[in-house]
């Protein structure tokens, strides 16, 4: 036997191999294939028949009939299965548990579980998730007592086979001690003495081996001169021992301090970063962006919003003439002034400016500014520039129609409101030009009828080719707004498609527009344009401003035509009332005309007998008297015909 271990080491590692193969084929494979068996049965059953039947029920009758189908069948479920239904927020609505299980994951699947039951008592289960269509949640399973029983029998065998190999092995290995190494024991109890620093252990010989004895005069020999350096390097290594644990100290007290400052450090970083994050939001929200300039050295600082808000790129250098190359030029002499004195004066700003965009667009900002000594002694401003764009349109469109609805409370005709209707919306919503056109119903066309302009806006061509031109339905902008009685808006009319006279409005420097028609009930009575000399993107505000504006136009043109009818009335039914009542007062009227003309007579006759007398004083007396009947007959006349047209009645 022991010379087959000697002798044989190959065939001892072969046989190791050998056994401890077929112990551990001998108990994983039966355990592996029953633990697959139980697997696919506990599977098979969370997911098989009695989950799609259920799930069909919930396909026919919907939530509210699975409920009350899964409620009449919990009365009879045995213990060890669980069954719960729930809406897409997890909550209960059916089932033999109290709550939808915490510890089921989100997503479907079958999983092994352990879930609370109340008052502290829990159950593993292997359960199925399943999502139903609307997010319902279905959640069917079985304890799993058995499993785990099998599981850990399969872990028990797969130990005991462990314990096997490795008592098998140690046997071996005891064997194979025995039989090849236990010539050089004392050997191995020597260097394990030296290792532990026992220089004065020496080997000693049997005298069965020549070679072991050459062996341990050689290791004696070799102590014999380590103890004599042992002695020398024990000095130096406790000099060095303690230079090492000094150095260790020192390391572990930098490394501690490194990562205390790391700590700080990165809590700092986070809490800038949040910080930043949150300003960063709440500029976003309030259109606010704040800045920074050196007066001395001209560096300008801003924030994302402010760089959004004068639309340029974060990368760009700033300088303060890049910045009043984006001012409104209007407004950059007055900008560069008031920035001139703040700076030198060392005084607040506070003031609003338009900005005019790449685009062509207009934006209105609020700048205010605050000015501070840094430690180097120069001056800089510290403020924010805030996006108001929408606030003063917002005002001037109130504006504009607050004042369009003084002026036609006040006028009296459409011809005299017009032009201060043009008037006040190009003033107040900064348009260059306006025009109005009117409908000639004879000839089915709009003619231009009214132009008003700012008098810095010179285009006398663009505005005689207005005056003279008419449109049909559907052409240029004002047959649009007929067309679909709706306004309309043109960002650019140099590059509209349907404006004839775009060249000539690229001539005169016209380029946004917008019209909106008047209407009176469903019809076009009108229709209203304006033009600017900047390039403007489409303010729906505005149009839906302009159309109620349209309407009231359109009702102030009814209500002066109902008045005029009313008017034309009124002088019907007077003239009908004294026509009706010179019937009644015919004897009247005889009456006071027979008295001038009897006086009238009389007076003739007098005048006659005076002549005879040749007494002409008495008759030019009775000649005057007859003048002054006819006079008075003659009033009468006239007071008649009065009556009898269509007159406003004269006062005596």
């Amino acid at each position: 036997m022991i010379r087959f271990f000697r002798f044989s080491p190959s065939r001892l590692a072969l046989v190791y191999i050998a056994l401890s193969v077929l112990t551990l084929a001998l108990f994983a494979i039966p355990l592996w294939y029953a633990w697959r068996v139980n697997l696919s049965t506990f599977r098979e059953y969370v997911q098989g028949e009695e989950m799609q039947r259920l799930a069909l029920v919930f396909d026919g009758e919907g939530a509210k009939g699975l409920a009350t189908a899964m409620e009449s069948q919990v009365r009879s479920l045995p213990g060890d299965k669980i069954m719960v239904f729930a809406d897409p927020s997890k909550r209960r609505l059916a089932g033999n548990l109290a709550a939808w299980p915490a510890e089921v994951p989100d997503g479907p699947g079958t999983y092994g579980l352990v879930i609370g039951l109340g008052g502290g008592s829990t159950m593993r289960v292997v359960a199925s998730h399943v999502i139903l269509p609307g997010g319902y949640h279905l959640l069917m399973g079985r304890e799993s007592v058995r499993f785990e029983s099998l599981v850990e029998r399969f872990w028990y065998g797969i130990t005991g086979a462990m314990v096997i190999v490795v008592v098998l092995g140690a046997v071996i290995g005891w064997l194979s001690h025995r039989a090849l190494l236990s010539e050089v024991h004392e050997i191995s109890r020597t260097a394990s003495a030296i290792v532990k620093g026992d220089l004065s252990r020496r080997v000693v010989s049997s005298g069965g081996s020549h070679e072991l004895e050459s062996l341990a005069r050689t290791v004696n020999g070799m102590l014999e001169q380590l103890a004599r350096q042992n002695v020398q390097l024990e000095g130096e290594i406790a000099v060095r021992r303690k230079a090492e644990q000094a150095l260790h100290r020192a390391h572990d007290d930098l490394e501690r301090l490194v990562a205390e400052r790391t700590v700080q450090l990165a809590r700092a970083n986070e809490s800038l970063h949040r910080s930043e994050t949150y300003l960063a939001e709440a500029q976003r929200l309030s259109l606010t962006g704040s800045f920074g300039w050196n007066v001395s050295s001209g560096e300008i600082y801003w924030s994302q919003e402010t760089f959004r808000i004068f639309e340029y790129d974060p990368a760009t250098k700033l300088t303060l003439e890049l910045v009043l190359q984006r001012t409104h030029p209007e407004d950059r002499a007055l900008a560069r002034q008031v920035i001139d004195r703040a700076s030198q004066e060392r005084k607040e700003l506070d003031f609003e400016r338009r900005l005019l965009m790449p685009d062509g667009s207009v934006k209105y900002v609020r700048v205010v500014g605050h000015p501070s000594t840094n430690e180097s002694g120069n001056v800089e401003f510290v403020g924010a520039v805030t996006d108001i764009t929408e606030r003063k349109r917002t005002e001037q469109r109130l504006r504009a129609q607050y004042t369009v609805t003084q002026l036609l409370a006040e006028a009296t005709t459409i011809e005299e409101v017009t032009p201060k209707i043009l008037q006040t919306v190009c003033e107040f919503l900064l348009w260059d030009l306006g025009a109005l056109w009117s409908l000639d119903r004879q000839a089915s066309v709009l003619r231009c009828v009214e132009v008003w302009h700012k008098e810095s806006v010179k285009v006398p061509q663009f505005e005689a080719v207005r005056c003279e031109i008419t449109f049909m339905p559907g052409i240029e902008l004002p047959g649009r707004v007929w067309s679909r009685h709706e306004p309309a808006y043109i960002s650019d009319v140099v590059h509209d498609t349907n404006f004839p006279h775009a060249s000539i409005a690229a001539r005169e420097g016209l380029h946004a527009a917008f019209a909106f028609p008047i209407l009176l009930g469903g019809d076009v009575l009108g229709v209203m344009e304006f033009f600017s000399r900047e390039i403007r993107q489409p303010e729906q505000e505005l149009l839906n401003m302009m159309a109620t504006l349209g309407s009231q136009i359109g009702q102030f043109i009814e209500r002066k035509r109902a008045e005029d009818g009313l008017r034309h009335a009124q002088m019907e039914l007077a003239h009908v009332t004294r026509v009706a009542t010179l019937g009644e007062m015919t004897a009247s009227i005889a009456h006071e005309i027979n008295q001038p003309l009897g006086a009238l007579v009389n007076n003739l006759g007098a005048c006659l007998g005076w002549l005879s007398a040749a007494n002409l004083e008495e008759a030019r007396n009775s000649v005057a008297l007859v003048m002054d009947d006819a006079q008075r007959a003659s009033e009468i006349i006239t007071r008649i015909r009065g009556l009898a047209k269509k007159a406003p009645p004269q006062k005596d």
